[in-house]
């Protein structure tokens, strides 16, 4: 199958590394892939240029490269054209230029499918891909959607899909109270990931921690609400209040404003750790004990770092946000523990989490036990069954699209 993927842009984030995953299996799996990042502009060219090194996955440009001289002789008729008759023809023109573009990628790619990943590239396939190409369409419905509105837009991007997938329940809400059907093609699949040969990837001992630390990481984008700042209170805590200085904190994320914030605010704290970005996740989850998100994200739906977590074997601490309660469950018990206890403003409470930390931390054997729910967890995550059931998905599409 040859597979057009489209997405605002590759960056750190969960729907975006998730999608270069997907693209892997699904070439290991023998089928062809394409992409087209909406804003090309705003592309991590280093986490894009690692995955093109594993991948014989094919770019595709958004539009045909500009022809400068071209666009001012048109802007010129334009005006002209303007001046006699009040009437604009540039807009149009425009439009039947991106219509001949993307017939022309059709003709030249043969893809038989767009798979669109977040709200935006959803809105481009159904409206200007898809007509363009006849090809049929899946969308992919990420935590954006809980945040949108506009009823009357999904409402029309409803009559253009001929598939579905979802990492949430919740993230069907919008869907519903538009008043149409859901489409019949449609599964709920988590943001699957290869499962770690080891966890030999960054060593305690390259960023000053010791072998007999209890070490507590998280791994997330570097915004407010994913609640780094309660997993460092939490931790400064057992420090003050506890002694219990063999507790480390690791916090990785994109060196954006909000964690250089926090990085020069608790810099005198020598068990705060952090490292900055990382573009190989599991390459820093192996120094963990164990792996903590006191996520308040209102969007959040199925957290790639509780993947990651689980994947080798490290419990988590998490808010029973979005699919995180089953994302931790298996048939024996669950990888980790869920703290849902709050302050008066809606944000999780870090003496909880302190608190459970601590447990951990003094009970070794339920530290191990969890580890192997962890692993178990993880089953439910591997990528090769994540690309089959998107297979499924995209085989059903073709046959309702003839």
């Amino acid at each position: 199958m040859r597979i057009l993927h489209v997405i605002n842009c590759i960056e750190i984030g969960g729907a975006e590394t998730f999608l270069l995953r997907l693209m892997k299996e699904l070439e290991n799996q023998g089928h062809v892939n394409f992409l087209m990042t909406l804003s090309q502009e705003q592309n991590n060219q280093a986490l894009l240029a690692q995955f093109l090194k594993k991948s014989n996955a094919k770019i595709l440009l958004k539009k045909q490269p500009e022809n400068k001289y071209k666009s001012y002789i048109m802007c010129k008729i334009n005006g002209l054209y303007k001046r006699l008759t009040g009437k604009e023809f540039y807009d149009n023109l425009l439009e039947k230029q991106a219509v001949d573009y993307y017939q022309k990628l059709k003709r030249d790619t043969n893809v038989e499918l767009i798979n669109s990943h977040l709200l935006s590239s959803d809105f481009f396939a159904a409206e200007l891909l898809k007509p363009a190409m006849n090809v049929p369409l899946v969308i992919t419905s990420q935590g954006c959607y809980n945040d949108f509105e506009n009823r009357a837009a999904v409402s029309r991007l409803m009559d253009q899909i001929d598939g579905m997938t979802f990492v949430a329940e919740k993230n069907l809400k919008i869907f519903h109270e538009t008043g149409k059907p859901l489409p019949p093609n449609r599964k709920l699949i988590y943001n699957g990931l290869e499962r770690p040969i080891s966890s030999d990837g960054i060593k305690r001992s390259e960023i000053g921690l010791l072998k007999e630390d209890f070490v507590v990481g998280q791994i997330s984008r570097s915004i407010e609400t994913k609640g780094m700042e309660v997993a460092i209170n939490a931790v400064i805590h057992l420090h003050k209040q506890h002694q219990l200085d063999a507790i480390k904190l690791v916090l990785i994320g994109p060196e954006n404003d909000y964690y250089k914030s926090l990085k020069e605010r608790y810099k005198t704290y020598s068990y705060i750790l952090f490292p900055g970005v990382a573009l190989n996740p599991t390459d820093w989850v192996g120094l963990f004990d164990i792996g903590i998100l006191p996520s308040f994200f209102p969007s959040e739906s199925c957290p790639s770092s509780i993947v990651e977590y689980l994947s080798l074997g490290k419990p988590a601490l998490a808010t029973p946000i979005g699919e995180i309660p089953t994302m931790l469950s298996c048939d024996g018990g669950i990888g980790g523990k869920i703290i849902a206890e709050t302050d008066e403003q809606g944000i999780p409470d870090s003496m909880a989490f302190a608190a459970q930390i601590q447990w951990y931390y003094e009970h070794p054997e339920s530290l191990k036990e969890d580890s192997e729910f962890a692993l178990d967890a993880f089953t439910k995550f591997e990528i090769s069954k994540t690309a089959e059931e998107y297979l499924d998905i995209y085989k059903k599409a073709l046959f309702k699209y003839g």
